[in-house]
C-alpha cells in the first residue's frame, strides 16, 4: 500500500512539474514590464488570459491557472475539444474545543482531482455531445469521527477510507433543441443534478451539499444511472434519472453491471421553477423532488441496548423499499449593479423520510452568502450556514439521539484565478445527537490550487 501511494505521489509531482517548467521559466526571465495587455485581469473568463504569452511573473500570477497555458498546449487542446483539469485541495482542521477529544485534534486532508471533458462536436462529432471522465486521489484524514463527533461530516471532502485512488466518475450527455432536452448516462454524482443548491456549494459542511435524509448514489460513492433532463418553458425544468441503489465504491466501474438486480434501485424526480421572469435582475430557482429506492433499508433500532441479564431485543425487519421527499430553494435577495454579480443571496434545504427506516426523519438547512462584500474584493463570498438534523423518533427512545445543530461561517477569497483560500469555522450543537455529549468547536483553512 506505501509503495503504491509513493508511487501515485511521484506520479502526480511529475505531472506538475512538466506543466509548470517552461511557463515559470519565462516568468522568471521575464523583463518585468507593465504592457496592457495584462493590466486587468476578470475571474470570470479564463480565455484570454490562457491565450496571453507569459512573460513575467507578474502575467503568471494574474494568469488563469497555476501551471500557465502550457506553453499553448492548453489553447490548444480546448480548440480541439479536449478540456484539461488538474486541481490540489488541501485543508487543516482543528477540534479545538468540546466534541469527542481535542488531543492531537488537528488533522490533514488532501485531495488530487483530474477531470477531462471531451468536446465530441469540436472532435469532429455531431453537436451536443460531451464525454466527462473525473478521477481522484484522497489521502490524509477528517476530524469528524474521531475529533468533533459528529454525524453530520465537517468537510465534504471526508470519505470512508479516507485514502484512495478511484474513478469517481465518467458519463455521457446529449443536448438536443438548444439544450432543451438532454440525457445523461454513466458513473456519476447524483446530488450534481438532484437536490443541489448553487449557494452550498460556498460551504465545506458536507450537509450544504448532500443532507441527511437522502438516499442515493453521491459523493463518495458515486453509482451508475442514468438521467433525462427536459425544459418545456424558460421558467420550468423538469429531470428524472435511476440509480443503483447500492454502487461498489471499491469498483472502478461503480457497480457490478448498469442498473444491476443485486443491490436495487433508487429513482428520482424534480421540478424546477426559475423565477427570473417574475423578478428581473434578481434570479432564483426553487427545487422540488422525491425519490424512491428498491434498495431496501434496515429497520431503525427502537429499544435501548440491552444491560447483561436482560432478555434480547426483537430482531429488526429488513424493509424491500425506502423513499423520501425534498426542496431546495436560492434566490438572490438584493444585487450592488444591475449587471454586476455582487449582492445577497440566500439558499434554504428540506427533507424528510420515513421515521422507521432512516436515522434521520427530518432535515432542515440555509443559509446567506453576499458575494463582493468588501470594496475591491468583488469576487470573495462571506457566507453563514445553519442545518438541523432531526434523528428518527426510535433513536430518542432507545439511544436518547435526538438532534444535531450545526452553524458555519466561511470566507471564500479568491487570491487570483488559479488560488482559493477558505478560512473556516463550525460550531456543532450536540454532536451525533447525542444530549450528554460535549458541544464542538471546530476552525480551520481549505486552500485550492488549480494547475
Amino acid at each position: 500500500m506505501t509503495n503504491k501511494l509513493a508511487a501515485t505521489n511521484l506520479w502526480v509531482l511529475g505531472i506538475v512539474l512538466s506543466l509548470l517548467g517552461e511557463d515559470l521559466a519565462r516568468a522568471a526571465e521575464g523583463d518585468h514590464q507593465h504592457g496592457p495587455a495584462h493590466q486587468t485581469h476578470e475571474h470570470h473568463g479564463t480565455e484570454g488570459q490562457e491565450s496571453r504569452p507569459i512573460r513575467n511573473a507578474e502575467d503568471w500570477w494574474n494568469g488563469a491557472h497555476l501551471a500557465g497555458g502550457w506553453c499553448g498546449g492548453r489553447r490548444w487542446l480546448s480548440d480541439r475539444g479536449a478540456d484539461l483539469a488538474l486541481v490540489y485541495t488541501g485543508e487543516l482542521m482543528s477540534n479545538t474545543r468540546g466534541g469527542a477529544n481535542t488531543n492531537g485534534a488537528t488533522e490533514y486532508l488532501g485531495s488530487v482531482e483530474l477531470t477531462a471533458e471531451l468536446n465530441v462536436e469540436k472532435m469532429g462529432g455531431w453537436n451536443g455531445g460531451t464525454f466527462f471522465f473525473y478521477y481522484q486521489h484522497l489521502h490524509g484524514h477528517g476530524v469528524t469521527a474521531d475529533h468533533a463527533g459528529a454525524f453530520q461530516a465537517i468537510t465534504y471532502l471526508e470519505a470512508d477510507p479516507n485514502r484512495y485512488d478511484r474513478l469517481m466518475e465518467y458519463w455521457f450527455r446529449q443536448s438536443f433543441f438548444d439544450d432543451k432536452l438532454a440525457f445523461k448516462a454513466g458513473k456519476m454524482d447524483g446530488n450534481a443534478d438532484f437536490a443541489a443548491t448553487e449557494n452550498g456549494g460556498y460551504f465545506l459542511q458536507s450537509s450544504a451539499g448532500f443532507f441527511p435524509s437522502l438516499a442515493f448514489p453521491s459523493y463518495p460513492d458515486n453509482g451508475l444511472g442514468f438521467a433525462l433532463f427536459g425544459k418545456p418553458a424558460e421558467w420550468l425544468t423538469l429531470q428524472a434519472g435511476i440509480f443503483d441503489a447500492a454502487p461498489n465504491s471499491d469498483s472502478i466501474s461503480g457497480g457490478p453491471a448498469m442498473l444491476s438486480r443485486d443491490g436495487g434501485h433508487v429513482g428520482l424526480f424534480e421540478a424546477q421553477v426559475h423565477t427570473a421572469r417574475w423578478v428581473p435582475g434578481l434570479p432564483g430557482t426553487y427545487r422540488f423532488g422525491a425519490w424512491y429506492s428498491t434498495g431496501g433499508a434496515d429497520e431503525v433500532p427502537f429499544f435501548p441496548e440491552p444491560q447483561p441479564g436482560d432478555p434480547p431485543p426483537p430482531a429488526l425487519k429488513r424493509f424491500s423499499s425506502n423513499n423520501g421527499l425534498y426542496a431546495t430553494f436560492d434566490q438572490m435577495l438584493f444585487k450592488e449593479t444591475e449587471d454586476g454579480a455582487q449582492g445577497l443571496s440566500a439558499f434554504f434545504q428540506f427533507a424528510w423520510a420515513p421515521d422507521g427506516r432512516n436515522e434521520v426523519s427530518r432535515y432542515f438547512g440555509g443559509g446567506l452568502v453576499y458575494n463582493g462584500l468588501f470594496p475591491g474584493r468583488d469576487e470573495d463570498v462571506l457566507g453563514v450556514f445553519t442545518c438541523h438534523a432531526d434523528f428518527a423518533q426510535r433513536l430518542k427512545r432507545a439511544e436518547d439521539r435526538t438532534h444535531e445543530t450545526v452553524i458555519e461561517v466561511v470566507y471564500n477569497a479568491q487570491v487570483n484565478a488559479f488560488l482559493l483560500l477558505q478560512p473556516n469555522y463550525q460550531f456543532v450543537r450536540h454532536p451525533n445527537g447525542e444530549q450528554g455529549a460535549r458541544d464542538a468547536h471546530v476552525a480551520g483553512l481549505r486552500w485550492a490550487l488549480s494547475f
